[in-house]
């Protein structure tokens, strides 16, 4: 032994040594002198009674780690270790006891062996005679000293007393042994406050509990401190006998635990049906709900006896209920029936029963869900959704989050299965052809395809072209999906490939047709459209050059290099001039319809360092020289100077002076008729050059001039182009209300213009305004003769059943105002999307009211739509 060891001289210092000591991670001395191998101090620390069992925050005891080192290993089996590994069942007094065998357990206790001592059996500590089940060893035990009163803590520090696991566990036998030997029969565990009554109900052998009840140990009203009596534990183990003896005792039945639980709870969770039936046999209620708001019925979802179990209610209880639904639909506190819990645990069996015997197919949810909805949700199987529609499932109900069959359904299985029973093709919550396309639900979405007429196919190419996927945009095209569908800014999907700078798919597009010279709403081609937008690439521009027409002029008379110009798009000017040097000399003198040229452009701007490229002199801005004899009308109309420029439409002159006055001046101020710079301007359209500099520099868009602002004087004059620049300026109110509550939509829509329509949905003007008669876009709508305004209220306003202050619906409007393009347009839109039959009903008994023509026109599509 070597004498320098420090451990050695550590332990023979004169002072007590706590040898099982942890650090902060859990290792005791022995676990570190294992890990570094050093076997004399391991075996220095052992003889003087280290535990080797004790295991660090890693769940690793000296055992462990000894068990994989050949020099430690020997260590393990010292006669020293009074300590077992809590791993393994290797003590041989344990396994003694386990093995019936009572020879070699005599010979231990013969020897001397501690029979209190406290084992280790499968990581749990464990006293002899709970695990004894030998009635002779069972004696042996307790003649050699064991102790059924032992206390002791179990691996997780609760108090625990050999009896009550006994009493629970063993037959009469063992108990009266017990008893013989002086057992306390009025015994609590101090722990959680049971009686032997309790342990007694978890036995098989109703014996004991009778013997303890002919004792008087209380059972009907001693609950322990989970609010258990000892029929809960009884039914919850399934001890027959044991309820039947308790019940007959008039033990109660309808208590509830801490938990809410009554015994019938814990029988339909834990128990067998005949238990449920004794109890429901003996009036135990129905519809108690525990704590977590089930009623007992609901936990036969979580029973291995499951559809057992509800047979077992209906069995019972229907004689009592005249509507077996009372029974089977009963709801939980969040308002879920056993068939909706079924669904949401995939038993498909249980399902199937609860359906076939006429579980209510259409309940709905607080959140909406119905069962047809919660069973696509949750992995469901063609059968049962076959079950549940042929039940009469509403197919087309839809939740709260919009979410209905058509848009949830994942497999091709599925679908099939719900086109047989006739759904709408789509509703207004959802676009299920671009939800799919965005799911890459590809095969459901190419069935829709077919079957979906008339679809405007923009939003999924923009999807997939915003996302780079040839492949989608190729099966987009391959199914027939219109490669030139425009969107409501007349931008087809070549237009969005190019400002997202897809050229590959760009290529792909024009190979199949796409229209290069399609004008979006401003009148630019392809090449204008890139020149809007400063993110396209020289790659892009290229291609375009080669296949655009690079000359086009857009509806102001402009061609790409002006909106290059005047969207500040510098480096496709730049690009232009190195691969086209010739073509921006040429156009620097264009004129728009507006007179406007890019080098009158260049010069306002200080864009000066430019002019090279249009191979123009560099030259400085000199101070115009006013013509007074534009500024007309000056007095007449008690203009300001800037007030009279804008009037006359003389741009240099308005500049001039707002750009020379000192302080500057205010663009709100009025003159004597009320009337404001920016309404002045939009007298005429084309006039976005002055509504430009005036909103920049301060002008009020929502200022009114006889209840108008100037945006809706450019609505209700067509001034399309003025009515582009108002709104997609930042500081408008889109929102702004007038006269009745009417919006601007409200206006547009009255006035009859689509295109004004398309600006305010893209601008996102709030879908569900409303006038102040409760008038919404669509009673509008129903007004109108024009069929394009009516397809895009239809499609953007999501109600399209909501009444008036009249209680009048759209539909029920136009029928009374012999509305024809409304309600052809209306009946179409149902062909592809989700209407009401209720609303179709109403107006179709409104029309038979009103005796006019609208009822001939509204029968023929009656079979239609409540097929």
């Amino acid at each position: 032994m070597n004498f320098d060891n420090p451990v050695l001289k550590l332990i023979q210092k004169p002072f007590k040594i706590d040898y099982d000591a942890q650090d902060k991670d859990g290792n005791t001395a022995l676990i570190i002198s294992a890990k570094m191998q050093k076997y004399e101090e391991a075996k220095l620390i052992l003889e003087h009674g280290a535990n080797p069992s004790i295991q660090n925050k890693d769940k690793i005891s000296f055992i462990d780690i000894a068990k994989t080192n050949e020099n430690l290993k020997g260590l393990i089996t010292m006669p020293n270790d009074e300590y077992l590994d809590p791993a393994d069942d290797s003590d041989e007094f344990l396994d003694a006891i386990k093995n019936f065998d009572i020879l070699k357990v005599k010979s231990f206790l013969d020897k001397g062996y501690d029979p209190n001592k406290i084992q280790i059996s499968k990581s749990n500590k464990v006293h002899p005679l709970e695990v004894c089940e030998d009635f002779e060893i069972f004696k042996l035990l307790i003649e050699g000293g064991s102790d059924f009163m032992f206390r002791y803590e179990n691996e997780n520090g609760k108090q625990k007393i050999p009896v009550f696991t006994i009493v629970s566990k063993r037959n009469k036998r063992f108990f009266d042994y017990m008893v013989e030997k002086g057992l306390n029969i009025k015994i609590k565990n101090e722990f959680n406050q049971s009686l032997l009554t309790h342990y007694a109900s978890k036995n098989k052998d109703s014996e004991i509990m009778k013997f303890l009840m002919n004792k008087k140990v209380d059972y009907r009203r001693s609950k322990n401190n989970k609010g258990n009596l000892p029929i809960h534990y009884s039914c919850k183990h399934s001890n027959i006998d044991v309820v039947k003896l308790l019940i007959d005792k008039r033990s109660p039945i309808n208590i509830a635990n801490n938990n809410g639980e009554l015994p019938i709870h814990l029988a339909v969770k834990y128990g067998t049906p005949d238990i449920v039936e004794i109890l429901l046999e003996n009036n135990s209620q129905f519809g108690s709900k525990d704590n977590q708001g089930n009623c007992p019925i609901h936990y036969s979802i979580e029973s291995k006896f499951g559809k057992e179990m509800i047979e077992t209610f209906v069995y019972c209880l229907i004689p009592k209920f005249d509507d077996i639904k009372s029974i089977i639909d009963i709801e939980t506190e969040d308002k879920y029936t056993l068939l909706c819990k079924s669904l949401i645990n995939n038993k498909n069996e249980i399902s199937s029963y609860l359906i076939d015997l006429g579980s209510d197919v259409n309940y709905t949810m607080l959140n909406g869900n119905t069962p047809l909805i919660l069973s696509l949700k949750n992995n469901p199987t063609p059968n049962i959704i076959h079950l549940l529609l042929s039940k009469g499932a509403d197919i087309n109900h839809f939740n709260q989050e919009g979410d209905f069959a058509l848009k949830i359904c994942e497999s091709l299985e599925i679908l099939h299965e719900l086109l047989k029973f006739k759904p709408h093709l789509n509703n207004n919550e959802c676009d299920v052809i671009l939800n799919h396309i965005c799911m890459l639900h590809l095969q459901i979405a190419g069935v829709l395809m077919m079957l979906i007429e008339k679809y405007n196919y923009i939003d999924c190419y923009k999807f997939a072209i915003t996302l780079g996927l040839k492949k989608l945009v190729e099966f987009l095209i391959e199914s027939g999906a219109d490669v030139n569908c425009e969107d409501i800014l007349g931008m087809t999907p070549i237009n969005y490939a190019t400002i997202h700078n897809k050229i590959e798919i760009a290529k792909y597009l024009i190979e199949n047709g796409a229209n290069l010279e399609h004008r979006d709403i401003e009148g630019n081609n392809a090449f204008g459209v890139a020149a809007k937008c400063a993110r396209t690439s020289n790659q892009m521009i290229d291609l375009l050059l080669e296949t655009c027409d690079i000359l086009n002029t857009n509806y102001a008379g402009h061609s790409a290099v002006f909106v290059a110009i005047e969207n500040k798009n510098f480096a496709f000017l730049q690009h232009i001039h190195e691969m086209r040097p010739y073509l921006l000399p040429q156009l620097v003198n264009e004129k728009g319809y507006d007179s406007y040229t890019p080098k009158i452009l260049l010069v306002k701007n200080n864009w000066q360092y430019l002019l090279p490229l249009f191979d123009e002199e560099q030259f400085t801005y000199e101070i115009p020289i006013i013509m007074e004899e534009k500024l007309k009308d000056k007095e007449k109309y008690g203009d300001t100077d800037i007030l009279c420029a804008i009037r006359n439409r003389y741009y240099t002159a308005f500049i001039h002076f707002y750009e020379e006055a000192n302080p500057k001046p205010d663009l709100n101020e009025t003159n004597k008729f009320g009337e404001f710079p920016l309404f002045v301007a939009c007298y005429r359209d084309f006039s976005w050059r002055f509504i430009n500099f005036l909103l920049d520099s301060g002008a009020d868009p929502t200022k009114l001039y006889e209840g108008k602002t100037a945006l809706r004087l450019c609505i209700e004059n067509d001034f399309q182009n003025n009515v582009m620049h108002l709104i997609q300026h930042q500081t408008n109110d889109i929102q702004q209300k007038f006269e009745n509550g009417m919006t601007y939509m409200h206006i547009a829509i009255k006035h009859g213009n689509p295109i004004f329509v398309r600006f305010l949905i893209n601008a996102n003007i709030y879908p569900k305004f409303v006038d102040d008669d409760g008038n919404s876009y669509l009673h509008y709508a129903a007004l109108s003769d024009n069929k394009e305004i009516i397809r895009y209220i239809l499609q953007y306003q999501k109600d399209c059943t909501l009444m008036n202050k009249e209680g009048m619906t759209p539909l029920m409007y136009a029928v009374q105002n012999r509305g024809f393009i409304f309600i052809e347009e209306y009946l179409k839109f149902n062909i592809n999307f989700w209407i009401k039959c209720k609303d179709f009903y109403r107006s179709l008994y409104f029309s038979s009211l009103l005796n006019n023509d609208t009822f001939d026109y509204l029968l023929p599509y009656y079979q239609t739509i409540f097929n």
